[in-house]
């Protein structure tokens, strides 16, 4: 079989057509949206904190479309995001497949905390919480029996962080417990894109055997 070349779409930080002349621009994506990230007109936006993700397509000719938000900080949040979003219209590499120009879907996110965007210096500050989270989430849902109460936890912990594995598996299982099935099988194909495969094997250790989803789960994660 002959080798597969594929290469994502990338951020180039200016709008021009000679993408073959693998023109860069002075700004990554991340820096851009943090330089233009404007902290929407309304009180009660400072109480916002998370980590916005939005994908996207990235077509032939570096526009954008298709725009689907993965993990949502606020509605404002969302609206200031794709609008800056919007303004790179034109300013994209196209991925490529063995050379030719493809659609390509890419993926963007944000730190928010109290209205204003954060450097990667305060990931900490988040994983620091959304630990607290988990745990705090684990014992509603595991020990007490508080399904819904443990899903807020785990919401309010994907928030911050959305690429959390474990997070996503057991917002998973609360999700399907209470009977939202189709919201646990999303959770839980985002887990397996992120490589959640390995989850199997510590399962147990969320004593989660009993729960109403596990079986698809594992099921999906092997698969």
């Amino acid at each position: 079989m002959e080798e597969v070349t594929v290469t994502p779409p990338k951020f180039i930080g200016t709008k021009t057509l000679e993408f073959v002349n693998n023109v860069e621009g002075s700004s990554s994506i991340d820096q851009y949206l943090i330089e233009n990230f404007k902290v929407p007109d309304l009180n009660n936006v400072y109480r916002y904190k998370g980590t916005e993700v939005i994908q996207f397509v990235v077509t032939t000719k570096g526009e954008l479309t298709d725009f689907n938000i993965i993990n949502s900080v606020s509605p404002e949040i969302d609206e200031e995001v794709l609008r800056i979003l919007a303004t790179t219209q034109g300013m994209w590499k196209p991925g490529c497949n063995n050379g030719e120009p493809v659609a390509m879907e890419k993926e963007v996110n944000l730190r928010i905390k109290t209205g204003l965007t954060e450097s990667m210096a305060l990931a900490q500050d988040f994983t620091e919480d959304a630990k607290e989270l988990f745990v705090e989430g684990n014992r509603k849902f595991l020990i007490e029996g508080k399904t819904k109460k443990a899903l807020k936890l785990y919401e309010k912990g994907i928030t911050l962080v959305p690429y959390d594995r474990a997070m996503l598996m057991m917002r998973g299982l609360c999700r399907y417990e209470l009977g939202y099935v189709e919201g646990a099988r999303q959770d839980w194909m985002r887990l397996k894109s992120l490589g959640g495969s390995d989850w199997i094997s510590i399962l147990a250790d969320y004593d989660a055997r009993n729960l109403k989803g596990y079986d698809e789960l594992t099921t999906m994660l092997k698969d």
